[in-house]
């Protein structure tokens, strides 16, 4: 069964007895490989609860995001299958199209780039959007387009924000929800 083992002085604190088991495996080890799995049962089921999904950015017919992005303004809708091309960014005035790339992760390479702050760490929580504005109104050349790559908002889902880039120069940008398109 159970023997006693004594640590006199061994470690500083530790003048106890410490019962271990049948394999010689410490009660103090049993408790720290059941608090190991209890963590990594609660860090898994809080991973998976902070999954993304297409929903999140598009809800059922499109959702409206308020887009900010180097002081810059407009309003982007993005919208499912089978509205997809009716995607936009309306700014003073003029609507440009918009393509996208949904519930993507830091390490997939998406048209040649991966993630921003990507630093070698897998994920599978599906946050990062990466999306096109056809600012030049070219349809055809899909190369002059401005990229937005950014990740959702795991905890709240109602923003995103990430980098953008023109003429190869970074800039910040951030979207906050506004409303649903109605059915």
């Amino acid at each position: 069964m159970g023997k006693h083992a004594k640590l006199d002085g061994a470690y500083p604190g530790m003048e106890y007895g410490i019962t271990t088991g049948e394999k010689g495996e410490s009660v103090m080890k049993k408790r720290l490989k059941a608090i190991s799995l209890l963590f990594f049962l609660f860090v898994a089921s809080s991973v998976a609860f902070a999954a993304i999904t297409p929903g999140d950015y598009l809800g059922s017919y499109g959702l409206v995001w308020k887009l900010v992005w180097d002081g810059w303004e407009g309003e982007l809708v993005l919208r499912p299958t089978p509205w997809t091309a009716n995607s936009k960014l309306s700014k003073g005035g003029a609507v440009y199209k918009v393509r996208y790339e949904l519930v993507r992760n830091p390490q997939e390479n998406i048209d040649g780039m991966m993630g921003p702050g990507y630093l070698g760490a897998s994920s599978r929580l599906g946050h990062r959007i990466v999306f096109w504005v056809d600012f030049p109104g070219t349809p055809a050349n899909l190369l002059d387009d401005q990229r937005f790559d950014g990740y959702m908002m795991t905890q709240t889902e109602k923003a995103f924000a990430g980098v953008t880039w023109s003429n190869r120069i970074p800039y910040g940008f951030y979207a906050t929800y506004k409303y649903d398109v109605p059915g």
